[in-house]
């Protein structure tokens, strides 16, 4: 079995095929936690995320307002881990708010 410079395994041509099912479920176990995404109202005070199950290694984290309502909106992730992040809104004076938000994690 052959593997990706980013470690992800897949079958070799010379593999017997007996093993093939065995490999693509290595693929398939090896790239099934690296995204998560969610959607939560954030408080004003910031709110947590959990990653479920956990990451190998602190992914990166991308949070986008899911809707803005008269002003715009940011957000920050902070205290990232591998089991999950804080994430903090913000309207366009710095007065933290509270607000929809959609994030993803990744592992690159």
């Amino acid at each position: 079995m052959g593997t990706t410079p980013g470690g992800l395994p897949y079958p070799e041509p010379t593999d017997p095929i007996a093993q093939g099912a065995d490999a693509i479920k290595n693929l398939a176990t090896a790239i099934d936690n690296r995204i998560q995404t969610g959607t939560l109202t954030v408080s004003t005070s910031g709110s947590p995320i959990t990653f479920s199950p956990a990451f190998a290694t602190v992914p990166v984290v991308i949070a986008n307002p899911a809707a803005a309502i008269g002003f715009p909106r940011y957000v920050a992730a902070s205290a990232v881990t591998t089991t999950g992040a804080t994430l903090v809104v913000w309207n366009n004076s710095g007065t933290p708010v509270s607000g929809a938000v959609s994030w993803v994690a990744i592992l690159l």
